[in-house]
C-alpha cells in the first residue's frame, strides 16, 4: 500500500497567516502639494512638437513673452482653423480615430479644446508628445487625467516626463502596478547597473519630488498601488538617492520612513533617523565582489554598518556566508545594534549570533510582503483540474487557496522558496493541467497586467503543455503589436511578450529552452529575438541546448498518434485525421469505403451527442495547435538550410521518430555533410534514408539540408523529378528555390545596382520574418538592415519612409540604395543568393 503523501507545511500552515495578528497599524501620510515645474531636455521640446508632419500651422511653435519664455496658449486661429476643430470634435465625440498632422494643423486654444474632450483610448504617444511640447502647463490636468484613464497601460507616462510634480510619481507607481517590470529590473540591480528607462531616469532626477508623491500611495489602503509605490522607493534607494529619500520622507514626520516597507533597503530607515550618511549603501548592494564590501565596511564604524550587513541576509549566497561570520565577529556590536536592525531580520539576527543557524541556514519562508494581494475574479480553482499529490490524492481547498495566495506575492524573477516545496510535493502532470487552466482564465478575463503573476505561476509550477501555451500567447502578442509602436495597445501587447519570453526563462524544463530558441532565430520582429537571445545567454550552461538542434526530448504531438493520426469517435461512426502534402488536416470517414470529407462531420441523429462534441474540440485544437507547432519547426529549417546548419545521425533519428517532425522531414532533401555529390537522400514513407537510386543508404557524418545554388542545377533537376514522381510538396522552397548569382561586373561593388525603384509599401513588412530590421528615424522607417547567411550585413534605405501609425500611406515606397558590408564578390553564394531573392520578392510580382 502507498505511503500517504504529507501536505506541505507552507500550505497547511502558511507564514504570512501566521504573523498577521503581529502586525501592527502603520502611520498615515497625508498628500503633499508642491508646485509643478515643466522641464523639457535640450532641444526635446521642438522635437516632439515637429515630430507630426504636416505643419504651416499658427500654433505650430509656442509663441514666445518679452521674458523669452513660451506661452501656453493664445496663439491665433488660422482661417480654417474652426472648420478643422469641428472635425476633430465629432470625430472624438464618436470615437473615429484622427491624423496626427490634423492636430498640427490647430492653433494652441483650438488644440487645448479638442484635447480637454478627446477620449484618452485615442490619444496616441505621438499625440501626446505634441500636445504637452506646444501647451506645456495648460495641458498638465488634462495630460494627468488621460494617463491615469488608461493605467495600467503605461504608453502615455513617458510624453509626462517634462512634468515636475508629485502627481506624476502617483502615475508612475499605478503604472508599475500593473507590470513585472520595475521589480524585474530592481531585483537585477544587485548583478549589474543598467540604463534606466525614461520613466526610472525620471524617478532619479527628481527623487525628492518623486518621494512626495510616492509615500502617500506607500502607506495608503490599495495593496497593488502601495506595493508599487514601495518598489519605485526601493528602486531610488538602490540607485544612489537615498539622501533625497530620506529628505522627502522627513516632512511626513520622524515615523514614516522606517514604516515603509523596503526590503533589502530597509536599512535606510534607521540609519536616517540615526542621522547617518546614506550615499554608500546603495553602492554596496551594487557589488558583486566581497573584496569591494569588505573594504568599504573597513571605513565605516561597525555599530552603524550593523544595520547594512544585515540586509546581505537576503543576498547572494556568498553575501549571506559573508554576512553571518561579520555578526559573529562582532557580536557584542551587532547585539548593541538590535534595536537599529529591521524586524524582518532581527530575529534571524539573534539566532545567528546565538549559534542556532547559520547565515547560509536562513529561513527564507519568512521573506513575505506584509499585504497579500487579493484573488481576481478568474481564480475559480474549485472549478478546474485537481492538483493531486505524489500519492494521488487532491489537494484540500484550503490548501489551494494558500497556494494561490503564495503565487500572487511571489516575485516574478525569484519565487517564494514555498513554491519548491509545493513542487517537489505534488504531481507535476497535474500541476501542469492546473497552471493551464489557469492560463486559460487569466486570458478569458482579459489578461490585465495587473496579473501578469500567472505567467511566472505558469513557469514555476508548469511543465511542456504550459510552455507551448505561454509561447502560442507570446507569438500572438507579438503579432498583435506589429506596426504599432506608438499605440497604446501595441505598447500594452510588446509588455506581454517580454513578460512571457521572462517566463520561458524560468521554467525547468527543455521545451521551454526550445521556445526561446525558436523565438530567437525565427520571430520576425527584432525586439522579440533580441530578448530572446538575452535570455538563452543568461540560462546556465547545464540548461543551454545547443543551437538550431532539431528536438530535444519530445516534441508536442498536437493530439496526434505515432502514425500521425488523429482518431474521431462518433459513436457508431468513426473518423481519421491526417495530414496531407501540405501538413494540413484532412479529414477521412472509417467503413467499408474510406473517403475523404470536405470538412467536419455532420452529426446525425444516431451519433453520441457528448462522442460528437469531445471530437470537435479535439479536431479544432488541433487546428489551433498545428501552425504553432509545425510552422516553427519548419521555419527552423529553412533558417538552417541558409545557415548551412549540421547535425549528427542521433539527432536525425529522433527527428524522425517523432509523428509530426517525422512528417516534415520527408518533405525535404538532405546530404551528408562533405559527401557531396552523392550524399544526396531523402527519407521514405517507411522512415528510410533513400538516394536518388531508391538505395538505402547509413550517414556516418554530420546531415545538413543542401541550398539549391551550391548543389548544381543537374542535381537539383534529378531530385526535383524524384519529389514529382513521388508526388512529395515540400513545406519551404528547396529545389524550387529561385537562386541568383553575382556577375562579373557587380563582383567589386558594395551596392546592387539594380536594386531600386517604387516598392508596395505592404512589402517591406515581410522582410521582418526574413531577418530585416528596420531603423526609426524619428517616428518613420527609413532603412532596413539584415544579417547574411556568411556573417556580413546589408542595409537597404527607402523614401520617403513608412509610419507605424499609417503603414501603408504613402502606398509606394522608393528603394534608394542597398549596400553590402563587402564587396558583393565576397559573399558566399548563399548569402548572394538569398539578399538577391529578398530584393526580387520587394520589386517582383509576386513570391520568388
Amino acid at each position: 500500500m502507498p505511503q500517504k503523501s504529507v501536505l506541505p507545511t507552507v500550505l497547511t500552515s502558511p507564514p504570512w497567516l501566521r504573523t498577521q495578528s503581529q502586525k501592527v497599524s502603520r502611520p498615515r501620510a497625508e498628500p503633499v502639494e508642491v508646485a509643478m515645474e515643466l522641464l523639457f531636455e535640450d532641444e526635446q521640446r521642438e522635437k516632439w512638437i515637429n515630430a507630426i508632419r504636416g505643419g504651416g500651422h499658427a500654433g505650430a511653435t509656442p509663441a514666445k513673452s518679452e521674458d523669452g519664455q513660451r506661452a501656453s496658449v493664445g496663439s491665433s486661429r488660422e482661417a480654417n482653423d474652426e472648420a478643422l476643430l469641428g472635425r476633430l470634435l465629432d470625430a472624438a465625440s464618436s470615437g473615429r480615430p484622427f491624423r496626427p498632422a490634423d492636430i498640427a494643423r490647430l492653433s494652441d486654444e483650438s488644440l487645448l479644446e479638442w484635447f480637454a474632450v478627446c477620449p484618452p483610448a485615442k490619444v496616441t504617444t505621438l499625440a501626446m508628445r505634441h500636445v504637452v511640447g506646444r501647451l506645456g502647463e495648460a495641458a498638465f490636468d488634462r495630460a494627468v487625467e488621460d494617463v491615469d484613464a488608461l493605467l495600467p497601460n503605461t504608453s502615455l507616462l513617458e510624453p509626462i516626463t517634462p512634468y515636475v510634480s508629485p502627481k506624476v510619481a502617483v502615475l508612475i507607481a499605478k503604472g508599475f502596478a500593473g507590470t513585472a517590470a520595475l521589480p524585474l529590473k530592481l531585483e537585477a540591480l544587485r548583478e549589474k547597473p543598467f540604463a534606466p528607462s525614461p520613466i526610472e531616469l525620471w524617478l532619479e532626477r527628481h527623487a525628492r519630488v518623486a518621494t512626495l508623491g510616492l509615500i502617500p500611495v506607500a502607506l495608503g489602503d490599495n495593496v497593488q498601488a502601495a506595493r508599487a509605490a514601495q518598489l519605485c522607493l526601493m528602486y531610488l534607494a538602490a540607485r544612489g538617492r537615498g539622501a533625497e529619500l530620506a529628505d522627502a520622507a522627513a516632512s511626513f514626520g520622524s515615523g514614516v520612513l522606517a514604516a515603509l516597507e523596503l526590503g533589502p533597503y530597509e536599512s535606510l530607515a534607521p540609519l536616517a533617523l540615526a542621522g547617518h550618511g546614506l550615499d554608500w549603501i546603495p553602492e554596496l548592494l551594487l557589488h558583486e565582489h566581497l573584496d569591494s564590501i569588505v573594504a568599504l565596511l573597513t571605513d565605516v564604524d561597525a555599530q552603524e554598518a550593523v544595520p547594512f550587513v544585515a540586509t546581505l541576509l537576503d543576498g547572494k549566497k556568498e553575501h549571506q556566508t559573508f554576512a553571518g561570520h561579520w555578526m559573529v565577529d562582532h557580536e557584542g556590536t551587532v547585539r548593541q545594534a538590535l534595536d537599529r536592525i529591521p524586524l524582518s531580520l532581527s530575529s534571524r539576527v539573534l539566532r545567528i549570533i546565538d549559534g542556532v543557524e547559520t547565515a547560509a541556514d536562513q529561513d527564507r519562508l519568512q521573506d513575505f510582503p506584509s499585504m497579500i494581494p487579493a484573488a481576481p475574479e478568474f481564480w475559480t480553482p474549485a472549478s478546474w483540474p485537481a492538483i493531486l499529490l505524489a500519492d494521488g490524492s487532491p489537494l484540500p481547498p484550503p490548501a489551494v487557496e494558500n497556494l494561490g495566495q503564495m503565487l500572487r506575492f511571489s516575485p516574478f524573477s525569484r519565487p517564494y522558496i514555498g513554491i519548491s516545496h509545493v513542487r517537489a510535493s505534488c504531481d507535476a502532470v497535474s500541476l501542469d493541467k492546473f497552471m493551464t487552466r489557469l492560463l486559460d482564465a487569466w486570458s478569458e478575463s482579459g489578461e490585465s497586467e495587473a496579473h501578469a503573476w500567472v505567467l511566472s505561476a505558469a513557469a514555476w509550477l508548469g511543465s511542456d503543455d504550459c510552455a507551448f501555451q505561454i509561447a502560442r500567447r507570446v507569438k500572438s502578442w507579438a503579432h498583435a503589436a506589429r506596426g504599432r509602436d506608438l499605440d497604446s495597445a501595441g505598447q500594452v501587447a510588446k509588455r506581454k511578450v517580454s513578460l512571457g519570453l521572462d517566463a520561458l526563462s524560468l521554467m525547468p524544463v527543455a521545451a521551454a529552452i526550445e521556445h526561446l530558441h525558436h523565438f530567437a532565430e525565427e520571430s520576425p520582429q527584432h525586439y522579440v529575438r533580441k530578448e530572446a537571445e538575452e535570455h538563452l545567454d543568461k540560462i546556465p550552461v547545464e540548461r543551454k541546448l545547443v543551437r538550431h538542434r532539431l528536438s530535444t526530448g519530445k516534441t508536442p504531438d498536437v493530439g496526434l498518434d505515432a502514425r500521425g493520426h488523429l482518431e474521431l469517435d462518433f459513436g457508431p461512426r468513426k473518423f481519421s485525421v491526417e495530414l496531407d502534402a501540405n501538413l494540413s488536416p484532412a479529414i477521412f470517414e472509417l467503413g467499408a469505403e474510406r473517403k475523404q470529407l470536405s470538412s467536419f462531420p455532420r452529426p446525425r441523429k444516431d451519433d453520441d451527442p457528448e462522442r460528437v462534441a469531445n471530437a470537435k474540440a479535439r479536431y479544432q485544437r488541433l487546428k489551433a495547435e498545428l501552425t504553432s507547432v509545425v510552422a516553427p519547426q519548419i521555419s527552423r529549417l529553412e533558417k538552417a538550410m541558409c545557415a548551412k546548419t549540421a547535425w549528427d545521425p542521433d539527432e536525425i533519428r529522433a527527428f524522425l521518430s517523432e509523428p509530426l517532425t517525422g512528417l516534415i522531414a520527408r518533405r525535404v532533401l538532405w546530404c551528408v555533410a562533405g559527401e557531396r555529390p552523392n550524399g544526396y537522400f531523402r527519407v521514405d514513407e517507411r522512415g528510410q534514408l533513400v538516394d536518388l537510386d531508391e538505395e538505402l543508404i547509413t550517414p556516418t557524418g554530420e546531415i545538413m539540408i543542401p541550398h539549391p545554388v551550391e548543389m548544381g542545377d543537374e542535381t537539383v533537376e534529378a531530385w526535383r523529378q524524384n519529389f514529382t514522381k513521388y508526388e512529395i510538396i515540400q513545406p519551404f522552397e528547396q529545389l524550387a528555390r529561385r537562386t541568383f548569382a553575382a556577375g562579373p561586373s557587380e563582383k567589386k561593388l558594395d551596392q546592387l545596382p539594380g536594386a531600386r525603384g517604387e516598392v508596395p509599401a505592404g512589402r517591406f513588412f515581410e522582410l521582418g520574418r526574413r531577418g530585416w530590421v528596420p531603423t526609426m528615424d524619428h517616428g518613420v522607417m527609413t532603412k532596413y538592415t539584415a544579417w547574411l547567411a556568411d556573417g556580413n550585413s546589408a542595409e537597404l534605405t527607402l523614401s520617403p519612409g513608412i509610419s507605424p501609425e499609417h503603414p501603408v500611406e504613402p502606398n509606394m515606397q522608393n528603394i534608394e540604395e542597398v549596400k553590402v558590408s563587402v564587396a558583393l564578390g565576397k559573399l558566399s553564394p548563399i548569402a548572394y543568393s538569398e539578399l538577391a531573392r529578398d530584393l526580387a520578392y520587394l520589386s517582383g510580382p509576386s513570391e520568388p
